[in-house]
């Protein structure tokens, strides 16, 4: 009886079938950490002036952007657009009030679209303020809207909190909206007026 050293086209094909299936789960398997870094890194939704700071641009905590570099809070990165290269255009801008006990809270919504639907964050830079600069933290706002709500019309919402010791006195933001290709949109212009 004659032994044929040569694998058969079936063991070859189910060999093939094999590491394909092994390359698409190691994939999706480093897909999902990259997705799980994104959305555990912690990006405050409310900024305070309350808040002692030592500096305008804190760097303790990190901004994980699309091309794993980390980023320090509310820098903005300039990163050439990669795929899709659409930018995000901020569309308009409405203001809220709300008191909470003796707090005032302004809510800036932010009304937006991504052609791509890959808007992720707003990074906010402190133009001027009226108050003491050292005494402000400002922190990025995550974009938590789906893909299709992007595509058409999303909003994010900015919210500063007064706070109850400071009265009249303003805060002036540039804001844009980044995208994980690496766009930005226009800068725009938010004013906080604690009255």
């Amino acid at each position: 009886m004659e032994h044929d050293d040569k694998p058969s086209q079936t063991n070859l094909l189910f060999l093939q079938i094999l590491l394909g299936f092994a390359g698409t789960i190691i994939v999706a398997y480093l897909g999902y950490l990259g997705v799980r870094a994104t959305v555990e890194t912690p990006i405050h939704a409310t900024q305070t002036a309350e808040a002692k700071s030592t500096s305008i641009f804190p760097t303790a905590t990190a901004v994980v952007v699309a091309t794993a570099t980390l980023m320090p809070e509310n820098t903005i990165q300039v990163v050439e657009p990669t795929v899709g290269n659409h930018v995000p255009l901020i569309l308009k801008i409405a203001e809220r009030k709300e008191y909470v006990g003796n707090d005032l809270f302004i809510h800036k919504d932010i009304y937006f679209t991504d052609s791509d639907g890959d808007a992720y964050t707003v990074a906010y830079k402190l133009i001027s303020t009226t108050l003491n600069a050292s005494e402000i933290t400002v922190k990025n706002d995550a974009i938590v809207a789906s893909s299709d709500e992007q595509k058409y019309q999303a909003i994010v919402v900015g919210t500063w909190e007064c706070g109850t010791r400071y009265r009249n006195y303003t805060i002036v933001l540039e804001a844009r909206i980044l995208d994980k290709a690496g766009n930005q949109s226009e800068p725009i212009t938010i004013t906080f007026n604690c009255q």
